[in-house]
């Protein structure tokens, strides 16, 4: 458990040590409730993997379309991935989202020229 990311900051580090005293407690105090915590945390890795996964896409499709709105790349991601209607409005904050980060790392690249 003491294993760490060679470049964590602090905080990261402060965290990564009391995850692994919370679960050294579990192992010693209730070992049952040790593999129910394993499948918590990797279900929200999982989570994570997929929001992670599909930012990525919409980046990509940005970079095709830039010209796009977040609401058309949310339709679009919606339809696609056959997502239920109200995810709608978190696809939209996620576009955002993308959109403005690509807009800063092109404004970036131009003040370095």
């Amino acid at each position: 458990m003491n294993r760490a990311a060679p470049n964590m900051s602090g905080i990261a580090q402060a965290f990564w040590d009391e995850f692994g005293v919370l679960i050294n407690k579990i192992k010693d105090e209730v070992p049952d409730l040790l593999p129910r915590c394993y499948e918590h945390l990797s279900q929200y890795i999982e989570d994570q993997y997929r929001w992670d996964s599909l930012e990525m896409r919409i980046e990509e499709v940005f970079r095709k379309h830039p010209d796009w709105t977040p609401r058309r790349m949310a339709e679009h991601i919606r339809y696609y991935h056959r997502m239920p209607h109200y995810m709608r409005q978190l696809l939209i904050k996620r576009a955002q989202k993308v959109k403005n980060r690509l807009r800063m790392r092109k404004q970036r690249q131009d003040g370095e020229v």
